[in-house]
């Protein structure tokens, strides 16, 4: 599946769903949509590295919210008997309601990056994202920011790297920090914040 394609039908998907009469009825969609969307790009040889995985991560943490719902809005523990966090993906929603309706918008978010080269190449990656980013963020919308910056994040983390150059293991931490740290705050805004200084950091 390609990018473009993948973007046309959750936008399709979301006309789709704001023509119908009620939240359930719009849910619905949602929830067919990301089911569908899990089912083909989980099919052997569409799950790539960058933003195909990026995308599954977003899509089966809200499949697996769905068949385990009270384990998931309780948050910490695993039936394995581990004790793991909920997955930032699950907490990057303001509203239970919306969360199907935000992963799909951050899905929209993601760049089309599969393999980075070179550190000049996952540079470019995140300054473009807050060249996009930090306008949205400072005309108000900070849950579009948000989710600009995570699924850039997330694309990046699960690129694949076809070799290595000075800083990728250092730059992939970093990313991978930010991650976890966003995961752990409750604020949209502090989400925000949280991935734009790892992207700083790679930065520098």
């Amino acid at each position: 599946m390609q990018l473009l394609s993948l973007k046309n039908a959750i936008q399709g998907s979301i006309a789709l769903a704001e023509k119908q009469s009620s939240q359930a009825e719009r849910q619905l969609v949602y929830q067919h949509t990301c089911q569908l969307l899990t089912l083909l790009l989980g099919t052997p040889g569409e799950a790539s590295p960058g933003w195909p995985r990026a995308a599954l991560t977003l899509l089966r943490s809200q499949a697996e919210r769905q068949t385990d719902q009270f384990a998931a809005a309780g948050g910490a523990l695993s039936l394995s008997g581990g004790q793991r966090s909920r997955p930032l993906v699950e907490l990057m929603a303001p509203l239970p309601s919306n969360e199907l309706y935000e992963h799909l918008l951050t899905i929209l978010e993601l760049p089309e990056v599969v393999t980075i080269n070179s550190a000049q190449e996952m540079q470019k990656v995140l300054e473009e994202a807050i060249a996009v980013g930090a306008p949205r963020y400072n005309r108000g919308d900070i849950a579009g920011c948000a989710r600009l910056y995570l699924a850039t994040a997330l694309s990046l983390v699960n690129a694949q790297f076809s070799r290595g150059f000075p800083g990728h293991a250092r730059a992939l931490d970093t990313l991978k920090k930010g991650l976890a740290e966003a995961q752990l705050l409750t604020t949209i805004d502090d989400r925000a914040w949280a991935l734009r200084h790892a992207f700083d950091r790679v930065l520098k």
